[in-house]
């Protein structure tokens, strides 16, 4: 409980962001309060990231680019693999596990295709409804929509290239 009344200060008025603040610098030593456009960015891209992605992937990826790229690997994975064949210090059970797990990787390049199509990001905010004036409850609305969602991936196998991680969650899968 004392998480959600903690996580609600932001949105109250400016005496109770001060109080956050002075609580803040005793607890963590954060001497200041992130600016307040800081705070609505950051609430956003952990909220509704998908979206944004795919906003900034349309805004900013235009032409081929993502397949001249994703090209561009493909060569040097084929250079790589005949590079495996020809060394010398490898024995052939060594190469062997080499080029398996060389011929495993999977480039994950710019943005997945997902973000392109607006059915799948439909899909993946659906039942997710907003009030027009009512911040507060639509932040409510947000958090109990991500809890259900983060709920709803536990005790599931882990899908690599799964692409309804955001952003700025990408990391490195094997």
């Amino acid at each position: 409980m004392w998480r959600v009344v903690l996580q609600s200060f932001s949105m109250l008025g400016k005496r109770w962001r001060e109080l956050l603040q002075e609580f803040n610098t005793v607890v963590t030593g954060q001497a200041r309060e992130e600016p307040r456009w800081e705070q609505c960015i950051s609430s956003l891209t952990n909220t509704l990231g998908i979206s944004l992605s795919s906003l900034y992937v349309r805004h900013h990826f235009k032409g081929n680019s993502k397949e001249r790229a994703l090209e561009m690997v493909g060569y040097i994975h084929r250079e790589f693999m005949k590079i495996l064949d020809r060394v010398e210090w490898m024995d052939d059970q060594t190469r062997q596990r080499a080029r398996e797990k060389a011929m495993a990787i999977r480039p994950y390049i710019g943005y997945p295709n997902e973000l392109l199509n607006n059915t799948e990001i439909e899909s993946f905010y659906q039942g997710l409804k907003f009030m027009k004036d009512d911040y507060f409850s639509n932040v409510q609305t947000l958090r109990k929509w991500s809890t259900d969602l983060a709920f709803g991936f536990l005790r599931k196998l882990n899908k690599k290239g799964d692409w309804r991680k955001h952003g700025k969650s990408a990391g490195k899968t094997y």
